[in-house]
């Protein structure tokens, strides 16, 4: 198992099935298919149905796959053009004064959405 505790920043970052991270991963794309402690910082953000992440995630995508465990909040930001990314046919659940979205998710495993193919971004 590669365990790394450590800040991560990177243009992609993929943490593999096995890996584990302590601290804060920060990339504009970042696919977790291991374990993550820490809050993770990206654009387009990816949990694989092994991805076991403590932490809250800022993102402007999220997708999370079925069996993925998920123990944070999610936090939507403003896109690179300043502008709210589209949301399909969500409600926005909480306006926070910096004009991000959050939404809180209750620990445990995620069943109900489905592969990330499959998950409107």
């Amino acid at each position: 198992m590669a365990r790394l505790k450590a800040n991560s920043t990177a243009r992609s970052l993929v943490i593999a099935r096995g890996a584990h991270i302590n601290g804060v991963v920060a990339a504009e794309r970042v696919v977790v298919d291991g374990k993550v402690e820490g809050p993770i910082q990206g654009g387009e953000v990816i949990l694989r149905s092994q991805a076991h992440v403590v932490g809250d995630i800022h993102h402007q995508s999220l997708a999370i796959e079925r069996g993925a465990y998920f123990d944070g909040r999610s936090i939507q930001v403003r896109g690179a053009n300043g502008h709210q990314p589209e949301r399909v046919g969500h409600k926005r659940l909480t306006q926070v004064t910096n004009d991000s979205q959050e939404a809180r998710t209750p620990p445990g495993r995620v069943d109900s959405l489905g592969s990330a193919e499959n998950v409107a971004t």
